[in-house]
């Protein structure tokens, strides 16, 4: 590469190469050199000039002339010809400036981290086996009205309600710490959220039939739509990567358009004792929908398809605090990392419940997909 810049230069700097032919004076043609007289300046010297000097002299001086004149060019025609040169086949700068790249196999994160979220969301090759292990539990703002937990890029989100205090907020998962937060109108008591695509949240209101769309990079608002349901509130809401399901403290599970926030359907939720009411905050995980139960110490595990319910999982094991006298400070909060899907060890999520002062990270236990299973 050096060469190359070698001969930009010179050919910035030179005459034509066919121009470059030695003059009387000995100096290449088109070079800059001392200024010439003028015409009586010439006139002058020639008068003064010295006698004419021998015949052989002046043919020795022109054979030495020419002999530096061939010298120069020899010198200068290779670097022209390396500068205007382009090899075969030139490497492109990240191979040369760089080790090869490996395959995209073998620097792949575990799991199922490099697909795309709708990818990570409706994978299959496993299923909850209904067990669950406690990873740790560290602290969780007291304060928080907890609605909506969900990940987004092995981040946590969480929004909270009451009127006055509902935010939307990103956690540190590692300490609980309150990153970043922003504030919603003091008109409105925020409820269930879920993170799609761009990292655009949708977040819930209870009663005033809103959704508002938050970008959680920026922490501002994007747009802010009207939804209906079976009972004219919003509780939680869970994205499957196509669409949003949404649930309204009744027995319903609904699914909703993602941009519109239109329903598309409305299934029933029902488990071995009938109908399943109070469904409150929900999460998508692996072809499921759980929900929390309002003043329920358990989460339901709900085939969306039929509203069948598959099973419960106990969550008295992470140590639920003891029941205030407004009965407020209730288990509510699923949020799960759609990238550790397909990890053999587990789904990793968490739980808290709200104005609980200690979150807990939790591993759904999970096991390959039977052949033939069902792919809900």
């Amino acid at each position: 590469m050096a060469r190359r810049k070698r001969g930009a230069r010179s050919r910035e700097g030179a005459t034509p190469r066919g121009d470059r032919v030695a003059s009387a004076s000995g100096a290449p043609k088109g070079q800059d050199g001392p200024a010439q007289p003028s015409a009586t300046a010439q006139a002058s010297a020639e008068h003064s000039a010295p006698p004419a000097v021998g015949p052989r002299i002046l043919a020795a001086a022109i054979v030495v002339v020419i002999a530096v004149a061939i010298a120069l060019l020899a010198t200068w025609a290779p670097s022209q010809t390396a500068g205007e040169q382009t090899p075969a086949a030139a490497p492109s700068a990240s191979v040369v400036d760089s080790a090869p790249l490996p395959s995209p196999s073998a620097v792949a994160p575990p799991g199922n981290a490099s697909l795309s979220l709708r990818e990570q969301l409706q994978y299959r090759g496993h299923e909850l086996t209904g067990e669950y292990s406690i990873v740790r539990s560290f602290p969780h703002d007291s304060n928080a009205f907890t609605q909506g937990l969900a990940m987004f890029e092995g981040r946590l989100f969480e929004s909270t309600g009451l009127y006055g205090h509902s935010s939307v907020r990103e956690l540190d998962p590692q300490t609980g710490a309150v990153l970043r937060s922003i504030r919603m109108s003091d008109a409105v008591f925020g409820e269930g959220m879920a993170v799609m695509e761009q990292g655009l949240a949708k977040v819930l209101t209870w009663r005033a039939r809103q959704a508002f769309e938050y970008n959680v990079s920026t922490m501002r608002p994007v747009s802010q739509q009207s939804f209906q349901s079976e009972s004219g509130e919003g509780w939680g809401l869970a994205y499957d990567g196509d669409d949003l399901l949404l649930t309204d403290g009744s027995d319903r599970l609904q699914r909703v358009d993602r941009r519109t926030m239109r329903p598309i359907t409305s299934t029933l939720v029902h488990g071995s004792s009938g109908r399943v009411r109070l469904l409150n905050e929900a999460e998508w995980v692996l072809g499921e929908v759980l929900a929390n139960v309002w003043f329920e110490d358990y989460i339901v595990r709900i085939d969306p398809g039929t509203g069948r319910v598959l099973g419960t999982l106990d969550m008295t094991r992470v140590g639920i605090p003891a029941r205030r006298a407004d009965g407020n400070n209730v288990l509510n909060g699923i949020a799960c990392d759609p990238a550790t899907f397909a990890d053999d060890g587990g789904v990793r999520c968490f739980v808290t419940g709200k104005q609980w002062d200690r979150m807990h990270e939790v591993r759904l236990l999970t096991q390959p997909r039977a052949a033939g299973g069902a792919s809900l």
